[in-house]
């Protein structure tokens, strides 16, 4: 992240200083930055865009369309609201990878994981500073299933107050 000068476009090794010196190629790097994000290699392996199958919905081709402009030039918000199953989280996080593959810093979570995020926070007295990336450390933030949480004024207000402090800033 911030040691790497430039986003890595090339198949090279890179050496991390904070792993003493051990080299690891691009792809290891991009992987580890996908955990740290959130992601597992489950997730990151099967949402692509390379692994989106249009075919199967037909009616999300404008979002396919949306989700890819949005990951080569990423500015302002993406949104997708809709029933389940039409693969809003797979497209979501297609673009989500590739803004991190071009070199910005990226964190995702299901809503309900967000908030157990938080609470850990609370209980570890580092609330502040978990609030804190997903309201400002992040370029770009994936919070996946907003309102499946269990709907109370708290868990409401939290995710409200990182998307409306996002936007603002």
């Amino acid at each position: 992240e911030p040691w790497m000068a430039k986003p890595m476009k090339a198949n090279r090794s890179v050496v991390c200083p904070d792993c003493k010196g051990v080299t690891a190629t691009r792809e290891t790097a991009l992987r580890l930055r996908y955990r740290m994000a959130g992601l597992s290699d489950v997730v990151a392996t099967a949402l692509t865009f390379q692994t989106w199958k249009p075919e199967m919905n037909p009616a999300m081709a404008s979002a396919l369309r949306d989700a890819q402009d949005y990951a080569a030039h990423p500015h302002g918000g993406l949104v997708f609201v809709g029933d389940t199953g039409l693969g809003k989280t797979h497209l979501a996080v297609a673009a989500l990878q590739v803004c991190m593959i071009n070199g910005l810093s990226g964190a995702y979570a299901e809503s309900r994981v967000l908030l157990s995020q938080l609470q850990e926070g609370i209980r570890n007295d580092n609330y502040q500073a978990v609030l804190d990336w997903w309201r400002d450390k992040a370029s770009v933030i994936l919070i996946d299933d907003v309102g499946a949480q269990r709907n109370t004024d708290c868990a409401n207000d939290v995710i409200e107050d990182i998307l409306t402090y996002r936007h603002a800033h």
